[in-house]
């Protein structure tokens, strides 16, 4: 686990985080990003963790969004993305 600030998923019943574990660079200090469950769905929500890292990897240069729109905005019309909705208002990063 990162010692500071680590990124989570939680759900209801379960939860997931990032962790660093040391990888095998032929003698250079390397560590490798992943993720860790616990609870029912707690693979589950490592693997979607885990998938956000791969993205990452892949276009390191590319930059979060964050919106926000009115809680009678239609969800089917939302962009990609993770929202919460609130009382008066759905949160996203995309």
């Amino acid at each position: 686990m990162l010692s500071f600030r680590s990124p989570a998923i939680v759900d209801s019943v379960s939860f997931t985080y990032l962790i660093t574990h040391a990888a095998d660079s032929g003698g250079e200090r390397r560590f490798e990003l992943g993720a860790t469950g616990h609870g029912p769905s707690g693979s589950r929500l490592a693997q979607r963790l885990s998938q956000h890292i791969r993205d990452w990897n892949r276009d390191r240069t590319a930059q979060p969004r964050i919106l926000a729109a009115p809680y009678t905005f239609p969800e089917n019309e939302l962009p990609d993305g993770m929202f919460i909705t609130k009382q008066h208002v759905r949160l996203g990063l995309a």
